[in-house]
């Protein structure tokens, strides 16, 4: 089993070293489980992962979010990574974006219902539940988007 681990971790090395955003995805988290406390590496790793990586676009946002893993804590800062990776195809930062969009973090990030449902409905196209659930209960709210509790009962 070890040399098998350790051929898997030489192809995504060699992957990550070529840019490929996946493996330089994998390659930040592997190196994260084996030194915690290496977080600037850890953090440049994510940063390079995520010009292209979906996955690592989310996990910057979650980071700026929680402000762990090195980031400091600025909701504008989750918010902009979370719609570059639901732009990318991110289902989950997509509901991400909507609930701080719904929400609203102040100072850093004002209440925004319409552009949250936008996300959720971009979420629940993207094959979210969670989405779904949200488009339609800003239809039987009437948040950001008129109120329809037809439509609201018609998706759940």
């Amino acid at each position: 089993f070890l040399g098998v681990h350790q051929s898997s971790l030489s192809s995504i090395k060699l992957s990550a070293s070529l840019g490929h955003s996946g493996a330089l995805y994998y390659l930040a988290l592997h190196n994260y489980g084996e030194d915690p406390t290496d977080l600037v590496r850890f953090k440049s790793e994510l940063l390079s992962a995520a010009e292209a990586s979906p996955e690592a676009m989310a996990l910057v946002g979650e980071s700026y979010f929680s402000g762990s893993d090195g980031f400091p804590k600025r909701h504008d800062e989750a918010l902009e990574w979370w719609k570059k990776a639901a732009e990318a195809g991110d289902a989950e930062a997509a509901v991400s974006a909507g609930a701080l969009l719904y929400h609203g973090s102040l100072p850093q990030v004002q209440k925004d219902r319409s552009a949250a449902f936008q996300y959720y409905q971009m979420a629940g196209e993207l094959g979210s539940t969670d989405g779904w659930m949200n488009v339609a209960a800003c239809y039987a709210e009437g948040e950001g988007v008129p109120k329809c509790e037809k439509t609201a009962k018609y998706i759940i």
